[in-house]
């Protein structure tokens, strides 16, 4: 995986943190997409080369039946938890001082170069309990990428005449829309969660007053999904979980972007919102 510049290091004076005017809010909102969209294409890259994989083994299969098609996908499996716990861990990277309002560009830079040179210790709360947290989730998060993928190759499946058919289905599945668009949504999704999950689980290792309430934060413009617009601005307490009734039906997130209460995918899908934090 590669190594990416931090973006906290062009703006060290943004925070997520504290009573916050429209003007920060948006400040902060592109200081996050500068971190989302660098990991983002960083796993657009590893899941093409995923899903190149999995066409690979599928189209290996000389007499398919449900039993190896299941096989064949799940055999990227592991591959997947290893972009999505490297994209999580990594994200909690930048996003923690964004989170800890005592922390400076200067004493960020330090705590980096005492940590390369092994001298800092990686059980930090905060990192201890992102990691916990998608080592807990990344199976969940992976069964839903198979489901839907493996809803598509059954489909197909049945309606092929011959193996022959099935195959040449199969490439125009990966090859027009799971490789170049399903890659590019699933890298941009979990950038988002990531992200947000991130700030969430380092602001309650912090433990800070200022970090009794989190708020909802939409990018405010005109792309913003009619039932998040109704979100803006709206705080619970940290503990506490975002809900609504929308055209999905009713809603249960921790933060934007958060499927672990089974939120549907018009909710989640290319979300660009992010969470605050205030008393």
């Amino acid at each position: 995986m590669p190594t990416l510049a931090r973006a906290y290091e062009t703006a060290p004076y943004i925070k997520l943190v504290g009573g916050m005017t429209r003007a920060q809010r948006m400040r902060a909102y592109r200081q996050m997409e500068r971190i989302r969209n660098a990991y983002e294409r960083a796993a657009r890259v590893q899941f093409r080369s995923i899903f190149s994989a999995e066409l690979d083994a599928l189209t290996q299969l000389e007499d398919p039946d449900e039993r190896q098609i299941l096989a064949a996908v799940k055999s990227t499996d592991g591959a997947k938890q290893q972009v999505l716990t490297w994209m999580y861990t990594s994200v909690a990277e930048e996003v923690y001082p964004m989170v800890d309002e005592s922390m400076t560009a200067k004493a960020w830079r330090m705590r980096l170069e005492r940590k390369a040179a092994g001298q800092i210790d990686e059980d930090d709360t905060w990192a201890v309990e992102m990691r916990r947290w998608i080592l807990e989730n990344a199976g969940t998060k992976i069964v839903q990428i198979d489901d839907t993928t493996l809803q598509e190759i059954r489909r197909i499946f049945y309606e092929s005449a011959s193996v022959i058919e099935f195959r040449q289905r199969l490439d125009g599945l990966y090859l027009d829309q799971i490789i170049p668009n399903r890659s590019s949504v699933i890298a941009r999704t979990e950038s988002t969660a990531a992200s947000n999950r991130a700030s969430l689980e380092t602001a309650r290792s912090l433990d800070s007053a200022r970090t009794q309430y989190k708020m909802w934060n939409t990018a405010l413009d005109a792309e913003v999904r009619d039932t998040h617009q109704h979100l803006e601005g709206r705080s619970v307490e940290i503990s506490d979980r975002f809900t609504w009734s929308g055209r999905y039906g009713a809603v249960r997130m921790d933060c934007p972007a958060d499927s672990t209460y089974g939120a549907p995918a018009g909710e989640v899908v290319n979300c660009r919102c992010f969470i605050t934090f205030h008393v």
